[in-house]
């Protein structure tokens, strides 16, 4: 199905556990999914808006940098390889 994968998850200090093993399934679901960084990025804030209320943002890449407003347990990165998912709930 897939070679051996290396990944990091770095979160919020008050972020459930529940929804950092969510963001983790999530992410992996869409790398097995998808072929474009689009169609992962629209998996990921999809599935987060429908189980974690709306309003979330998500950022695909394999290198950028970032600066953004966050909730106090709303801010997830995940990497996987070379790819990192930037997840954050806008504060909006």
């Amino acid at each position: 199905m897939c070679a051996s994968r290396r990944f990091e998850v770095v979160s919020s200090p008050d972020m459930p556990e529940e929804m950092k093993l969510d963001a983790l399934h999530s992410v992996l679901e869409a790398i097995d999914s998808y072929t474009t960084l689009e169609d992962m990025t629209e998996h990921v804030k999809m599935f987060f808006d429908d189980v974690w209320t709306p309003n979330w943002c998500c950022i695909v890449g394999r290198r950028f940098g970032c600066s953004i407003p966050r909730d106090d347990y709303g801010f997830i990165s995940v990497k996987v390889n070379d790819l990192t998912f930037l997840l954050f709930k806008s504060v909006r």
